[in-house]
């Protein structure tokens, strides 16, 4: 089910201030002020200044970050557009997902595709206070609107709303213009917020927190920060060093220069060409962009699910306004449902195979040999998120099998979050599509991308939700030093999994070197290991939830952070689904686990101490158990 639109709510420490806007006349001269050479100067220098090595920046006993990681609703990190929020304790997840307001108003803002960013929303007030002005809305009225960082995101959504509410003839739903940097408005009779936030949450294309500061301030509105009041972490913000890593020159300053830096830098980690590598404005907008090119590439089929992918994912391809042929959904992704998959490809043609390697949260690995040998025999391709595993860690592409004379046998088409690892920082969202080259689909799938650019079939998906230059500029200095921060993660991650699966009351440790090795090794890089994510489940009798509120790691949404950061997942992702989760094996009860840059004993005793508080017995009201949440 949807997150309800309740959760979206203005924290009270982020709630900016009423504005006033300034006569239409004002905001007409403020809205043609802004010039390029001006937004130009003022991010797109590129940056050489050295940049402090993991250990320094990353201490897990520093005080104000202990302090920080026991505050419920505070931004991690400690930065106006951090893409997480601490959630210390069991019951705040299942507050915010209730929506009790004594969580959720102390939320200063969420992972930015389910909870508006607090500078979206501050420029959604400006502009319905700019439009009762001037007249294009009645001050009475109730409209919803969302913003979006171009025309083509927004007629997306705008196209999306009217198909959702195909049944109301009529129903109103129009774009406005904002007048700065490309942006625009939809709005939509409030009663439709819930399909608007579908669009926005599903399709990953958002106004970056970032953009949205930048409009507003050429509006006349700047920004207030969002993270004062808080305990100020260190290692959570900024500190210098002497270690370097050697910067790369780029060049000359000019519109585009980081994208361009950013597809240089992926394309040498994954063996393709640049022209073959595409920057989206989240993780999710990448897979929406791959859904979108093989619905192009092999339209009027049925799409196959493989494993228990990410939930957005699965919503695309079941959403009736983007895929009106269906889903066959193959949830255990084991050798039953290959068996299951040879079935229907006898049976009916398929537009192409989504899945994960691996997968999240069970960390478990499909057969991508034997998916892309299906692949080549039907003539489909394989769509692949990489994003847990990483473009260090393994080679799905077969670049460097090629190289060493193994064959082609590499997957179609990859999408990665760049908000996680590869950026490290959490501070930025980004994602990234790359097609295969050696592809026997990369014609089809190239020419598909080509003709949705011009707007063929369908409307197709184009640059316009390209990746946001200011948000590259970020990504591309947070991922610098990627390679490093990857093998570190892997070893200590290895150690820690290693350690934990002897432990009393640990029932189940889910890590790639212990669900599908085999699988996975074959496509392992020389120097790569199993990445820096795990989930654990513990034996009957033990309180997950005195585990997860005495664990002492930061808490709350997303992964692949520099810093360690834990989740009771099933409930954050599925907790209205519970059955359907534990019915494809995945344990209500269950915490994820991203480990970051921290020592490896620190994090042992971390994890001893939250054991022995789950040894305890059970509390007996209950309090943090969900309705069908306890076995």
């Amino acid at each position: 089910m949807l997150r309800r639109p309740l959760l979206c709510l203005y924290g009270h420490a982020a709630r900016p201030e009423p504005s006033v806007l300034p006569s239409s006349s004002t905001l007409a001269r403020a809205l043609t002020s802004v010039t390029a050479t001006a937004s130009t100067q003022s991010f797109h220098k590129i940056c050489t200044r050295p940049l402090p090595t993991p250990r320094q920046r990353y201490r897990h006993t520093d005080a104000t970050a202990v302090q920080l990681r026991k505050t419920l609703g505070a931004p991690i990190p400690l930065n106006d557009h951090a893409v997480s929020v601490t959630m210390p304790k069991w019951q705040h997840v299942v507050g915010y997902e209730e929506g009790d307001a004594d969580v959720t108003d102390k939320l200063v803002l969420g992972y930015p595709r389910f909870v508006y960013h607090p500078f979206v929303k501050q420029l959604v007030d400006v502009w319905k206070a700019h439009a009762v002005e001037v007249g294009a809305i009645a001050a009475h009225e109730v409209v919803g609107a969302l913003p979006f960082p171009s025309l083509g995101t927004a007629e997306r959504c705008r196209r999306f709303l009217e198909d959702a509410h195909a049944h109301e003839p009529g129903f109103p739903v129009n774009l406005h213009p904002v007048g700065v940097m490309d942006t625009y408005i939809v709005t939509f009779p409030s009663f439709a917020a819930g399909e608007a936030k579908a669009y926005w949450q599903h399709s990953g294309e958002i106004l970056s927190s970032r953009k949205a500061a930048r409009v507003l301030a050429s509006l006349g509105h700047p920004v207030s920060t969002l993270v004062n009041g808080f305990p100020s972490a260190a290692p959570l913000s900024s500190s210098t060093s002497s270690s370097t890593v050697a910067a790369t020159a780029v060049g000359e300053a000019r519109p585009g220069c980081y994208r361009q830096a950013l597809k240089e830098r992926i394309s040498a980690l994954t063996g393709q060409r640049e022209e073959d590598v595409y920057l989206t404005i989240s993780g999710m907008a990448a897979i929406f962009k791959a859904f979108h090119i093989c619905k192009q590439a092999r339209p009027n089929r049925r799409v196959v699910v493989f494993g228990f992918t990410y939930l957005d994912t699965l919503k695309i391809c079941l959403r009736k306004e983007w895929n009106s042929h269906g889903v066959h959904f193959l949830g255990r992704g084991d050798v039953a449902d290959l068996k299951t998959l040879e079935g229907i490809l006898k049976e009916e043609e398929i537009m192409a195979v989504f899945t994960e390697f691996p997968s999240n949260p069970l960390l478990q690995c499909p057969d991508l040999g034997k998916l892309t040998e299906l692949g080549r025999e039907y003539g489909f391709p394989v769509v692949v998120d990489d994003t847990i595993s990483n473009f260090d860690n393994v080679d799905l592409m077969g670049a460097e099998r090629g190289r060493e004379g193994g064959g082609y046998g590499g997957i179609d088409m990859s999408v990665s979050s760049l908000t996680k690892l590869f950026s490290g920082k959490g501070d930025v969202m980004a994602g990234s599509l790359v097609l295969n080259g050696k592809s026997p689909s990369y014609k089809e799938l190239r020419r598909a991308m080509e003709e949705g650019k011009e707007g063929g079939r369908e409307g197709g998906l184009g640059d316009d939700a390209e990746l946001y230059e200011e948000d590259a500029k970020v990504v591309w200095e947070n991922g610098r030093d990627f390679e490093e921060r990857s093998r570190r993660i892997n070893e200590t991650t290895r150690g820690l999994v290693e350690w934990l699966v002897g432990e009393e009351g640990v029932e189940e440790v889910s890590y790639p070197s212990r669900t599908q090795k085999e699988i996975y090794d074959r496509f392992r890089r020389r120097e790569g290991g199993y990445g820096g994510l795990f989930s654990v489940s513990l034996k009957e009798g033990l309180s997950p939830t005195a585990f997860y509120d005495s664990l002492d790691v930061y808490k709350g949404p997303s992964l692949g952070t520099n810093f360690t950061l834990a989740c009771p997942y099933t409930l954050l992702a599925h907790y209205n689904e519970l059955d359907f989760a534990r019915s494809h094996g995945v344990c209500p009860n269950l915490v994820r686990v991203s480990v970051g840059l921290e020592g490896l004993e620190s994090l042992k005793e971390a994890f001893r101490v939250a054991l022995e508080a789950a040894r305890k017995p059970l509390p007996e009201n209950g309090l943090y158990f969900p309705p069908g949440l306890r076995m």
